[in-house]
């Protein structure tokens, strides 16, 4: 059963897709990537005492001392320069992995701090994906292939597994009582549920009984 189940996943992944659909991805992630190296002030990290830097991230074999805003804006530039050659489509897949190294750089001695903003992890993790991952050139076929298929299916992969363990360590950590705790009725107060208005109207009402 288990030798089944392996075949399934690797027939799944290694299924042909569609190059424009690879292209489609590969480009708005590297959007992504260059939408978050051009509006944060990664200058900030340069500020930050060094007793507030406890090296958490993967960058903690950089020195902190090193990380001076002349190397950081650096960086930045470097990494705005390989995500407009993926969106020129002038060698977009050594494009992509600069922008992918240079985020990651900032994006790591940003977190050296102890706070991992969520809104990078995402990007981080697919993106490496895609480091692997062919580019469809202009004259390629429009054909399904294996080649094109299996990057975006490993993203989703990638993408449910950390999903699975974020939640799973999270029960581990504060079990069920978390589902039912303030911070989730003040989730709910926002109305940011995905089951809609009479979902959040609902939970409310929960929340404020008395107990």
């Amino acid at each position: 059963m288990i030798t089944q189940f392996f075949r399934r996943l690797d027939k799944a992944l290694l299924a042909p897709g569609s190059p424009r659909i690879l292209l489609i991805v590969h480009t708005a992630l590297a959007a992504i990537i260059g939408l978050r190296l051009a509006t944060r002030d990664w200058t900030a990290i340069a500020e930050r005492p060094a007793a507030l830097t406890a090296n958490l991230s993967v960058m903690n074999w950089f020195p902190a001392e090193a990380a001076v805003a002349p190397v950081l804006v650096g960086v930045q530039i470097v990494g705005l320069i390989g995500v407009g050659m993926v969106l020129a489509r002038w060698r977009p897949q050594f494009g992509f992995i600069i922008a992918w190294v240079a985020y990651i750089f900032l994006a790591g001695l940003w977190a050296n701090s102890g706070k991992v903003v969520h809104n990078d992890v995402l990007p981080a993790l697919i993106g490496f994906v895609f480091l692997f991952a062919p580019v469809p050139a202009r004259n390629e076929s429009s054909r399904p292939s294996k080649r094109f298929g299996w990057p975006p299916r490993a993203a989703l992969v990638a993408l449910g597994i950390l999903y699975f363990f974020t939640g799973f360590q999270k029960l581990r950590e504060s079990g069920i009582d978390w589902v039912f705790s303030e911070n989730m009725q003040w989730i709910m107060r926002q109305g940011t549920s995905p089951f809609g208005a009479a979902f959040t109207d609902f939970s409310q009402a929960t929340c404020d009984l008395p107990k």
